[in-house]
Protein backbone atom coordinates (compact mmCIF):
# COMPACT_ATOMS: atom_id res chain seq x y z
CA UNK A 1 0.00 0.00 0.00
CA UNK A 2 3.22 2.40 -0.31
CA UNK A 3 0.62 4.31 -3.13
CA UNK A 4 -1.58 5.04 -0.46
CA UNK A 5 1.60 6.77 0.95
CA UNK A 6 2.35 9.09 -1.72
CA UNK A 7 -1.16 9.87 -1.86
CA UNK A 8 -1.39 10.88 1.19
CA UNK A 9 1.32 13.53 0.99
CA UNK A 10 -0.10 14.37 -2.38
CA UNK A 11 -3.39 15.72 -0.60
CA UNK A 12 -1.02 17.96 1.46
CA UNK A 13 1.03 19.00 -1.75
CA UNK A 14 -1.73 18.80 -4.29
CA UNK A 15 -0.08 20.80 -7.62
CA UNK A 16 2.67 18.04 -7.00
CA UNK A 17 1.22 15.35 -7.51
CA UNK A 18 -0.46 13.93 -11.38
CA UNK A 19 -3.72 12.71 -12.33
CA UNK A 20 -2.20 9.22 -12.31
CA UNK A 21 -1.87 9.18 -9.02
CA UNK A 22 -5.78 8.87 -8.27
CA UNK A 23 -5.37 5.52 -10.79
CA UNK A 24 -2.76 4.06 -8.72
CA UNK A 25 -4.63 4.41 -5.73
CA UNK A 26 -7.89 3.33 -7.20
CA UNK A 27 -5.50 0.46 -8.51
CA UNK A 28 -4.18 -0.70 -4.91
CA UNK A 29 -7.48 -0.61 -3.05
CA UNK A 30 -8.96 -3.19 -5.88
CA UNK A 31 -6.15 -5.27 -6.00
CA UNK A 32 -6.53 -5.66 -2.04
CA UNK A 33 -10.44 -5.23 -1.80
CA UNK A 34 -11.93 -8.20 0.26
CA UNK A 35 -15.80 -8.04 0.00
CA UNK A 36 -16.08 -4.16 0.45
CA UNK A 37 -13.34 -1.35 0.82
CA UNK A 38 -11.96 -0.83 4.34
CA UNK A 39 -12.74 2.31 6.50
CA UNK A 40 -9.26 3.70 5.32
CA UNK A 41 -10.04 2.73 1.71
CA UNK A 42 -12.86 4.98 2.17
CA UNK A 43 -11.25 8.13 3.16
CA UNK A 44 -9.09 7.90 0.28
CA UNK A 45 -11.87 6.93 -1.94
CA UNK A 46 -13.50 10.17 -0.67
CA UNK A 47 -10.41 12.39 -1.06
CA UNK A 48 -10.26 11.46 -4.68
CA UNK A 49 -13.80 12.29 -5.25
CA UNK A 50 -13.39 15.64 -3.81
CA UNK A 51 -10.09 16.72 -5.15
CA UNK A 52 -10.36 18.71 -8.20
CA UNK A 53 -7.76 17.10 -9.91
CA UNK A 54 -9.43 13.75 -10.02
CA UNK A 55 -10.73 13.10 -13.33
CA UNK A 56 -14.91 12.55 -13.70
CA UNK A 57 -13.62 9.65 -14.39
CA UNK A 58 -11.36 8.78 -11.16
CA UNK A 59 -14.17 10.35 -9.44
CA UNK A 60 -16.95 7.75 -10.67
CA UNK A 61 -14.63 4.78 -10.23
CA UNK A 62 -13.78 6.06 -6.72
CA UNK A 63 -17.92 6.33 -5.94
CA UNK A 64 -18.46 3.23 -7.32
CA UNK A 65 -15.49 1.14 -5.17
CA UNK A 66 -17.05 2.71 -2.27
CA UNK A 67 -20.15 1.13 -3.01
CA UNK A 68 -19.10 -2.41 -3.24
CA UNK A 69 -20.57 -4.97 -0.59
CA UNK A 70 -19.00 -8.36 -1.85
CA UNK A 71 -19.58 -7.09 -5.75
CA UNK A 72 -20.75 -3.96 -7.45
CA UNK A 73 -23.97 -2.65 -6.98
CA UNK A 74 -25.92 -3.27 -10.25
CA UNK A 75 -27.25 -0.10 -10.50
CA UNK A 76 -23.54 0.91 -11.44
CA UNK A 77 -23.69 -1.90 -14.01
CA UNK A 78 -23.70 0.65 -17.12
CA UNK A 79 -21.32 3.11 -15.71
CA UNK A 80 -18.54 0.33 -15.31
CA UNK A 81 -19.21 -1.27 -18.84
CA UNK A 82 -18.87 2.64 -20.58
CA UNK A 83 -15.83 3.45 -18.78
CA UNK A 84 -14.00 0.02 -19.31
CA UNK A 85 -14.90 0.36 -22.87
CA UNK A 86 -13.98 4.12 -23.51
CA UNK A 87 -12.18 5.41 -20.48
CA UNK A 88 -8.27 5.91 -20.32
CA UNK A 89 -5.82 3.23 -20.54
CA UNK A 90 -5.82 3.05 -16.81
CA UNK A 91 -9.99 3.69 -16.14
CA UNK A 92 -10.34 0.41 -18.26
CA UNK A 93 -8.00 -1.74 -16.39
CA UNK A 94 -9.70 -0.34 -13.18
CA UNK A 95 -13.07 -0.71 -14.49
CA UNK A 96 -12.57 -4.18 -15.97
CA UNK A 97 -11.24 -5.56 -12.60
CA UNK A 98 -14.37 -3.40 -10.68
CA UNK A 99 -16.67 -5.65 -13.00
CA UNK A 100 -14.98 -8.82 -12.08
CA UNK A 101 -15.02 -8.81 -8.13
CA UNK A 102 -16.87 -11.39 -6.41
CA UNK A 103 -15.65 -10.87 -2.98
CA UNK A 104 -12.39 -10.37 -4.87
CA UNK A 105 -11.34 -8.96 -8.12
CA UNK A 106 -10.14 -11.62 -10.79
CA UNK A 107 -6.73 -12.92 -10.67
CA UNK A 108 -6.26 -12.04 -14.74
CA UNK A 109 -7.41 -8.34 -13.79
CA UNK A 110 -5.28 -8.02 -10.32
CA UNK A 111 -2.69 -9.04 -12.39
CA UNK A 112 -3.35 -6.79 -15.17
CA UNK A 113 -3.13 -3.60 -12.17
CA UNK A 114 0.06 -4.62 -10.97
CA UNK A 115 1.63 -4.44 -14.18
CA UNK A 116 0.07 -0.70 -14.19
CA UNK A 117 1.56 0.43 -10.67
CA UNK A 118 4.82 -0.87 -11.77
Amino acid sequence: MKNLVVFLGCLFAANLCSASDATNILAEIVIDLNHFPSADDKTYLDEIIGDAESTDDEKLLAAIISRIAHKPDASDASALKKLAKSGSGEVKAIAAAVMSIEHKAAADKVAALETMLE
